[in-house]
């Protein structure tokens, strides 16, 4: 009878240790990889949701999550192959070198377990079996498997999509398709066949002039996202702003983008934009308005004189600075040229600002263009004892 109580009660134990008692799980993962030739430090934590963020000294900072059935998979992984049980630390052979160094911290609901290892062949013992499976599926979480992709949207300031404009990657930590995506009339693009890595996209008008770029991490097997809000292109015209802008500095205020494609289009007389632009100009614009700076050479008799506009630099200072790098070059001494009456003029797209005070400053380097005996363009600086400089106050409300 008492026996019988025992196994009672030892059963009882089982049932409530196997059964009712809920097994641990796993709640957080840390694992890191450092050393080799290059000196690769990567961290990869893995939360109990499945959320990974790896920072990486080749591939960067990225965040993302791993689907379900991915997260399980790893998890029964590290169960299975009795991880909690393997002993702390499995050291390099003496006198190897440029081998990598591996740790991992499982972390439980009660517990915690880390290990650290190096690759195989520098090991000085034989690594538990498991341990490397789990080294490389933690290699396929960080660079997924096969080539990845990038899509979004190019759109303006207003959110608009932005068609015709080239989406191409200029710079990443692997090799990459050399190819442009060019956006559809709902600004969207997508570039395939691109590999595991950290790669910065740009986006080019069509002038060729880089409007935009942003960085994005690319796992095999999967698109990543990366749209862009972007100015328009500098517009420049020879004869639009005749008898309408003098020489200076315009800020205008507009709806949306004066410079995204199509807004031209709407105007029967090319001239009626840049009026348009002209009853736009205000020193005082409010948040909601799309601010441009307009830079005018003002009216002159013929052609042959003209302005270039170098991409802006924003300083962040009180009051905020729009600093503009232009060149005017006219034309020189017998160099043959229109009659025309011409207004050089060039429209930079800014953006909605916040509230505050800005100022355009314009800093002017002048060329005298002439041509040498073979028919070459010879462009000399006009010299100058004091840089000659415009500049603009202009209040957002």
């Amino acid at each position: 009878m008492y026996l019988a109580f025992i196994v009672v009660a030892a059963a009882a134990v089982l049932v409530y240790s196997f059964m009712l008692k809920p097994p641990q799980e796993i709640t957080g993962i840390l694992w890191e990889r450092s050393g080799g030739f290059a000196g690769l430090d990567e961290t990869l934590t893995i939360g109990s949701d499945g959320s990974v963020a790896l920072s990486s000294r080749f591939l960067g900072e990225a965040e993302f999550t791993l689907a379900e059935a991915e997260w399980e998979e790893l998890g029964a992984l590290i169960e299975d192959s009795g991880f909690m049980e393997f002993d702390a630390a499995y050291g390099a052979k003496a006198g190897v070198a440029d081998h990598f160094s591996y740790s991992l911290t499982v972390e439980m609901d009660s517990t915690s377990k880390q290990v650290q290892w190096v690759d195989e062949w520098a090991s000085e013992g034989d690594l538990p079996e498991g341990l490397e499976e789990i080294g490389e599926r933690i290699l396929d979480i960080i660079q997924g498997t096969g080539t990845g992709g990038v899509e979004g949207v190019v759109s303006d300031d207003s959110g608009n999509p932005l068609p015709g404009y080239s989406v191409s990657i200029i710079r990443g930590s692997a090799g990459f398709p050399e190819i442009a995506a060019i956006t559809g009339t709902d600004g969207h693009y997508s570039i395939g066949g691109v590999p595991p890595g950290v790669f910065t996209l740009g986006v080019r008008g069509e002038t060729g002039e880089l409007l935009a770029e942003d960085t994005v991490f690319v796992r095999g097997g999967e698109t990543s996202s990366l749209d862009f809000s972007v100015r328009g292109e500098i517009l420049y015209d020879q004869s639009g702003g005749v008898g309408l802008f003098e020489e200076g500095i315009h800020i205008i205020a507009t709806d949306g983008d004066p410079t995204a494609p199509g807004v031209m289009e709407g105007f029967e007389v090319r001239n009626d934009f840049w009026a348009m632009l002209r009853d736009a100009s205000t020193l005082t614009p409010s948040t909601e308005d799309y601010v441009s700076v307009l830079i005018s050479r003002g009216d002159h008799p013929t052609g042959g004189f003209q302005i270039r506009v170098e991409p802006f630099a924003w300083q962040e200072s009180h009051p905020v600075v729009f600093r503009f790098e232009v060149t005017f070059t006219d034309p020189g001494e017998g160099v043959m040229v229109t009659g025309a009456l011409t207004n050089p003029v060039a429209l930079i797209p800014v953006g909605r600002l916040d509230p505050g005070l800005y100022i355009a400053r314009v800093h002017i380097d002048r060329f005298i263009m002439t041509y040498d005996d073979a028919g070459n363009p010879v462009y000399d600086q006009v010299e100058t004892l004091v840089e000659e400089v415009w500049e603009t106050e202009f209040e957002v409300s």
